[in-house]
């Protein structure tokens, strides 16, 4: 387990630095990342009910969190030695001037790997009150994620509003790390 998510890491890292190298590469690609911003992104842990054999793993025990869960994003800046991979990862690259923040619910979504999109959608709208409570205590509301359209233009993509800008589902079938597409505002109404 530990090595599939080693893997899994390293292949997501390489994904973001190749998406990164091809837009230093060239100028065309320059709208879709600006080069000084905050983007705040919502990582939302889902676990896959169809498979009955499903026991967990120590990394990832059934029905509950990974057991670090804010590996990934970090909430704040405060040191970049501690930020979560993905938000130091930006913050390094960037020399501290494109910022990821993001932030996890506490709560496991369960899903059938038929819909898992779907299901965890329908979820986070039908929460009790308009809010959606995060680990670290940030309530969210709907009206937080930008609106961003499946293909972001040059205007949404640079407009600095402080909004979310995705919500990722990570998933676990049969516990093992594989992410799902990520969501924007118009999948989320």
């Amino acid at each position: 387990m530990k090595n599939l998510l080693k893997i899994f890491s390293f292949f997501y890292i390489f994904l973001c630095i190749s998406f990164d190298v091809n837009s230093q590469v060239s100028s065309r690609n320059g709208y879709w990342l600006p080069v000084h911003d905050t983007t705040k992104i919502l990582l939302v842990y889902a676990e896959d009910t169809s498979i009955s054999s499903d026991t967990g793993t120590t990394q990832w025990p059934l029905g509950e969190l990974p057991i670090n869960p804010d590996k990934y994003l970090s909430h704040e800046i405060t040191n970049p030695a501690t930020l979560g991979y993905i938000s130091r990862y930006f913050y390094l690259a960037s020399f501290g001037k494109y910022i990821v923040l993001g932030d996890y619910m506490d709560t496991i979504v369960s899903v059938s790997s038929s819909n898992n999109d779907n299901v965890v959608i329908n979820f986070i709208n039908n929460l009790p009150g308009s809010d959606i409570f995060t680990k670290n205590g940030l309530s969210l509301h709907s009206d937080d994620f930008d609106q961003w359209e499946h293909s972001p233009t040059v205007r949404s993509a640079l407009a600095t509003d402080y909004f979310i800008k995705t919500a990722i589902i990570k998933n676990c079938i049969s516990c093992r790390s594989i992410p799902t597409r990520s969501l924007v505002k118009d999948s989320i109404n």
